[in-house]
């Protein structure tokens, strides 16, 4: 699903009529069939593998060797990841069909939940634009009747043969049709009764839209907001029986004789959710808020709180009931990104279900264990789906880590700050947690069970950037900036027990900041450290970050530090990627004494990652937005591009596969991707 969802509202009817149509697929060379992700549980072990002796190429052989991308994971997400901010229902006209609805999308699963495709609009209908017909609906009675409305006429539009003609009636809510905020409602029980909601009322029609009258007795002065979409729900079994929801301020209401008089419905709590009603037996409700859940059996005149058998203790975000097998239910958990359970009981028990086939995330940070073959970890700071996730077969297939929640009252769910990997075995994974709302603390946690288990090493404000010396894994540096408890110094904290004891370190030269800040550790000396800090200031220490020293000479003045790499052999040489006037590569053999620009053959363009060959340190990959990974063999004397394929979607990290040579990953908007020999 896309990545911003922030309406949780699901108005019914609208997804009745949507036609099913797989997404349009990437333009980039498709993922392989085998590569179709399937969402499995954390595994408990991680398989080793010998790693292969890589030989050693000569430059010849390089330049001439072509990569190609190949997406790999459905886009990395390995599943339907967004499930916050998303809201479930059924389509009352085709058994089965569950819809998981955000704000600007909808995905459709036929298998109860397993597989997902996105559904759009029925293309078919766009044809009606030129026609200046807009917001077209189909009617599920009568699938020749068409529904839409006129900008140009300001009117109500039906057509009885598909759109080939159509006739044109007045309307009473001009708002509606020029504003577009508002929705449209056919009634499952009455072919030709339809229902408007705009910003100001509510309209109803018993001749399919030839005539219009305002139905609003013992309804407020109604405003709507035009960022909570409204929603009429109707009785499975009380045809007459509707219910008008409103979660930006007037809360639920009920009419009994279809509309012609309503009833506010008394709720326990705010901040809504959710509304279902019961297919089984339409006198029983739920009522999903912030606050809880909770079980009505008598419409709505009395509530109680109900967890309705789900495990655990996070929020109850949606809820949806199958109508053609009511013992059928689904529920979507906000649990990091979302989790979807089912039960086939009536909810008496539930099971997660593990979903595959979702479009992608975005994959932020990416990390390989080179003793093994496949086992990446990758984090997302998709809106909605932000967390770690974890891969055992080399991004074809994904699961989402289950992160700690802190001990603090403070903490009210929040978003990885920063998190890094020590591959010595046993893997260790340090985390940063930020909670969301007031400020509150970083909490930083380690695993060595992938995740199943996490031990609380540290907390304190403004902690960023946790960085881990090369060869000296037990060695940590973050840095801290006390900013929300006003001061105004930038330190480096370290640990040399692996996060046990910690040790404030020497006041940084300047503000530290983290939207391109970048700590590096010399490989060679893990008392040696890099940093830059400001506009074109790069700062060494060799102190363990006790004292600092200017590291930027011959850096051109406003241009920004976007990255800092060190060869890992040869460790007094430096790369640094700039941007703003003066933008590109700059390369130091003299631990940044002096630096001189090596941007031969590459386009202009801003430089989004950069990583160095290990076992070659002479061969570099860059990745440039707009146009894809360059490389060089020749330690950033000259570049080329390692594919004739553009690549224009946006590259976060470059990771090289340290068991297969010329595989390069990267974590991209768009998911995980691999360049890989094509010969």
């Amino acid at each position: 699903m896309k990545t911003k969802l922030g309406n949780p509202y699901f108005s019914l009817v609208l997804l009745l009529f949507l036609g099913l149509a797989c997404a349009n697929s990437s333009t980039l060379t498709p993922a392989p069939a085998e590569a179709t992700p399937l969402l499995t549980e954390p595994p408990t072990s991680l398989a080793t593998a010998t790693v292969p002796p890589l030989p050693s190429p000569t430059a010849t052989q390089e330049s001439t060797q072509v990569l190609g991308y190949t997406q790999l994971g459905n886009g990395g997400s390995g599943g339907l990841a967004d499930f916050t901010d998303v809201t479930l229902a059924f389509d009352l006209f085709t058994p089965g069909a569950l819809f998981a609805r955000g704000e600007y999308t909808a995905d459709q699963s036929m298998d109860g939940g397993v597989t997902w495709q996105p559904v759009e609009p029925d293309k078919d209908l766009e044809q009606y634009r030129e026609a200046e017909i807009y917001r077209v609906r189909r009617d599920p009675h009568t699938p020749t009747t068409l529904y839409g409305f006129s900008e140009a006429s300001q009117s109500f539009a039906k057509s009885s043969d598909e759109g080939k003609t159509w006739a044109y009636f007045p309307v009473p809510f001009v708002d509606f049709i020029m504003s577009g905020i508002g929705i449209l409602e056919i009634d499952p029980h009455n072919p030709d009764t339809l229902f408007v909601a705009d910003m100001g009322s509510i309209y109803k029609s018993t001749d399919g839209g030839e005539t219009w009258r305002e139905i609003t007795e013992g309804l407020p002065e109604l405003r709507l907001s035009p960022f909570f979409e409204p929603k009429f729900i109707f009785d499975p079994s009380q045809t007459n029986t509707i219910y008008f929801l409103d979660k930006g301020i007037y809360g639920l209401y009920q009419s009994s004789n279809g509309g012609e008089l309503w009833q506010q419905i008394p709720l326990p709590g705010l901040n809504l959710l959710d509304f279902v009603v019961n297919p089984q037996d339409s006198s029983t409700l739920y009522y999903l808020s912030l606050e809880g859940a909770y079980q009505s059996t008598d419409h709505g005149q009395t509530w109680q709180a109900n967890r309705l058998g789900l495990p655990g203790e996070a929020i109850i975000q949606s809820l949806a009931i199958d109508p053609s097998s009511p013992a059928t239910w689904y529920a979507i958990l906000q649990e990091g990104a979302g989790k979807l359970y089912k039960s086939e009981d009536n909810g008496q028990s539930w099971n997660p279900v593990q979903p595959s086939g979702s479009e992608a995330i975005s994959i932020q940070q990416l990390a390989i264990v080179p003793q093994t073959t496949g086992i990446l970890y990758a984090s997302s700071n998709t809106f909605g789906a932000e967390g770690l996730i974890h891969s055992t077969d080399g991004g074809m297939s994904w699961n989402w880590m289950v992160l700690p929640t802190p001990d603090d009252p403070i903490y009210t769910g929040g978003s990885v700050a920063f998190w890094a990997m020590d591959p010595q075995p046993p893997v260790t994974l340090y985390l940063g947690l930020t909670g969301t709302g007031a400020p509150t603390p970083t909490y930083v946690y380690k695993t060595t069970d992938s995740g199943e288990t996490w031990t609380e090493i540290y907390q304190e404000y403004d902690l960023l950037n946790l960085v881990i010396a090369p060869n000296s894994p037990a060695t940590l540096y973050f840095v801290k900036n006390p900013g929300f408890l006003g001061g105004t110094d930038s330190t480096v904290m370290k640990s040399a027990d692996s996060g046990q004891i910690w040790q404030e370190m020497g006041i940084l030269p300047a503000r530290y900041n983290s939207y391109y800040g970048w700590l590096v550790v010399d490989p060679q000396n893990p008392n040696r450290l890099y940093i830059s800090l400001g506009e074109d200031e790069i700062f060494i220490s060799t102190s363990a970050a006790g004292s600092w020293q200017p590291a930027n000479f011959g850096l051109p003045p406003g241009s920004r530090v976007d990255h800092l790499a060190i060869d890992p052999q040869t460790s007094t040489t430096l790369y640094a990627v700039l941007s703003g006037e003066a933008a590109g590569l700059f390369k130091s053999t003299d631990n940044g004494q002096t630096w001189k620009i090596s941007n031969s053959g590459f386009p202009e363009g801003q430089v989004t990652a950069l990583v160095i060959d290990p076992e070659y340190p002479t061969t570099l990959y860059l990745a440039i937005s707009g146009y894809g990974v360059y490389r060089s063999l020749d330690g950033g004397e000259s570049w080329s591009a390692v594919s004739p394929e553009p690549f224009i979607i946006p590259i976060n990290a470059l990771v090289l596969d340290p068991t297969v040579r010329n595989t390069l990953y990267l974590a991209t908007a768009d998911g995980l991707w691999v360049l890989r020999s094509e010969e």
